[in-house]
């Protein structure tokens, strides 16, 4: 029957451990192996490297997704934040904005439930054909036609906003 040692290959640094090379304990080198915390670690410790493939990645606060999720407006090509604006919107139908050259899409959110149409059609709260910008929910992106006045209506009154996107290059 094989020893217990004989069933497994343990290595540090690439070195097998056995009987002649035991496991460093704290005080040989396992401190030495980590690093210390600090701003910048010790080269080629485990915080170092830990830390260098940490730099390049953003964790979206509250999910599970791994990667830069929102780039900062100044980052982004896709987020034309200069031409974005607010409006107020009554409970008749009326031209809320009226999208530049170049747009494609546009990010929507509202104070209060408000409904839209993106072909110069009249915005209805009832007819199906308006799409719902939910009050005080998340921003959502909707597909627009440049030059092409979106109309917007809601039962009282809303602050609707729009923020122009076009596709990236």
């Amino acid at each position: 029957m094989a020893e217990l040692k004989d069933l497994y290959d343990l290595r540090v640094d690439g070195a097998k451990v056995d009987d002649t090379n035991p496991v460093p304990t704290e005080d040989q080198s396992l401190a030495g192996l980590i690093g210390e915390v600090q701003a910048t670690p010790t080269a080629n410790t485990l915080l170092a490297r830990v830390k260098a493939l940490l730099t390049g990645i953003v964790l979206a606060a509250g999910t599970n997704l791994i990667g830069k999720v929102a780039p900062s407006a100044d980052q982004d090509p896709i987020y034309d934040h200069t031409n974005g604006a607010s409006v107020a919107v009554t409970s008749s139908s009326a031209t809320a904005f009226t999208p530049r050259a170049g747009c494609k899409y546009g990010l929507f959110y509202a104070s209060a439930d408000t409904y839209i149409r993106t072909d110069a059609g009249a915005a209805s709260t009832s007819n199906g054909q308006s799409v719902l910008i939910q009050g005080g929910a998340a921003p959502s992106v909707h597909p627009v036609v440049a030059a092409t006045a979106i109309k917007a209506v809601t039962s009282s009154t809303a602050t609707l906003t729009f923020v122009p996107m076009k596709e990236r290059a």
